[in-house]
């Protein structure tokens, strides 16, 4: 996560800041760090925070599940360990959400519905892909070791890799997961018999299909897929004198 400081209150070291600044032409990280407060919020990681939130010590139905939302309203900022690189895993990222909560076998079936649906969409663009079981859950990292009596599906995570040419491995647009009760518990969540219930989300990542998409058929439209082509508008490229 990107953990945030807000500014301080304080003009003047910020005008210490700004000539300092001005005469050394390189940030002085130590005055930065005087105008700044401890870290209070984070940029969000992922986008189904909100979901699990909203259902935090409800109770539910059986009879009423599957529950499920998708979000599409921004960007996810993660600092990838610091291994950002290229344009396939960057900082800031587009993408969509989509979260359920169900019984064990509706939570994945769901998935497996949201992994066919891209399948057909890639297949549809005429893509080049394949998807593999996924080795890290981000949920369950550090979890599994511990006593909780939380319980985990067989295979908690589906993905979607896109293959693009000259990588060994492709990129991956689409990651499928089943939390089993790792939600359910951490969120109080609860079912009015008792019965057991898991929550499950697919993140599509919007920027790595657009990546995975460039990299296989070429910035030339003509060499798009009709569908694809149908729907592109073009690009404008604004001329100036030293670029492109």
């Amino acid at each position: 996560m990107y953990y945030c400081s807000a500014p301080r209150r304080d003009p003047e070291t910020f005008n210490k800041f700004r000539d300092e600044l001005a005469i050394k032409r390189e940030v002085p990280i130590d005055l930065l760090k005087e105008g700044l407060k401890d870290p209070s919020y984070v940029l969000a990681p992922a986008q189904c925070e909100p979901f699990y939130e909203f259902l935090s010590h409800e109770v539910v139905d059986e009879k009423d599940l599957p529950i499920k939302f998708f979000d599409r309203s921004g960007w996810t900022y993660r600092w990838e360990a610091g291994g950002a690189k290229g344009l396939d895993r960057v900082h800031e990222f587009q993408r969509i959400e989509l979260v359920w909560l169900g019984t064990p076998e509706e939570t994945e079936k769901i998935r497996d519905a949201t992994v066919d649906i891209s399948h057909k969409l890639a297949d549809e663009m005429e893509l080049e892909w394949y998807t593999e079981v996924g080795d890290d859950p981000f949920y369950l990292e550090g979890r599994k070791v511990e006593e909780r009596g939380i319980e985990f599906p067989d295979i908690p995570k589906k993905e979607m890799r896109i293959t693009v040419p000259g990588q060994e491995k492709g990129v991956a647009v689409v990651s499928a997961n089943i939390h089993g009760t790792h939600f359910i518990e951490g969120f109080s969540v609860k079912e009015t018999h008792n019965h057991r219930i898991w929550t499950g989300c697919t993140g599509i990542g919007l920027t790595r299909w657009v990546f995975g998409f460039l990299a296989q058929k070429g910035f030339n439209p003509e060499n798009w897929p009709e569908d694809v082509k149908e729907r592109f508008k073009g690009v404008k490229v604004p001329k100036l004198l030293t670029w492109p």
